[in-house]
């Protein structure tokens, strides 16, 4: 490629009321009280770096710890997966928690990826199943989006 070509990104957009007060409670350390300062700090230094590769177009959505994954209930969210390196399901039997951010590709405007939700769900049996309840407030928040 020569330095006169430019690559082209998708862009993100965060306009969704609801995902930017979940953000500014995740950078503040405050969106799960399950989880650590140190935790909500590692999962939001991973997060900017998978808000990278998305806008660059080069996640991987295979392998046995992909950093994305289309969801089944709804196949229009896509989430991001950030993982911790060596997170066991208990610690002192306490369930850690994951972090997940739904996001969808609107079909307008063009390359735009829209960041909808930011929630947490338990490393283990989501015996409450809380991130179906996440997937589905994501996909509640696209429509919302789109009316508008």
């Amino acid at each position: 490629m020569s330095d006169d070509q430019e690559v082209e990104h998708n862009t993100w957009d965060f306009s969704v009321p609801e995902f930017r007060a979940e953000a500014k409670l995740m950078h503040d350390n405050d969106l799960d009280p399950e989880m650590t300062e140190t935790e909500h700090q590692d999962y939001w230094a991973q997060l900017r770096g998978l808000l990278w590769s998305a806008q660059c177009g080069t996640l991987n959505f295979g392998g046995k710890n992909p950093e994305a994954k289309v969801m089944e209930l709804r196949d229009h969210i896509i989430e991001l997966r950030p993982l911790m390196e060596a997170a066991p399901g208990t610690v002192f039997g306490k369930t850690m928690r994951l972090v997940r951010l739904y996001f969808a590709e609107p079909v307008l405007p063009i390359a735009s990826l829209l960041a909808l939700h930011l929630a947490t769900k338990p490393n283990g049996p989501d015996d409450a199943a809380e991130q179906n309840a996440a997937i589905v407030e994501a996909s509640d928040r696209a429509e919302v989006w789109q009316e508008v």
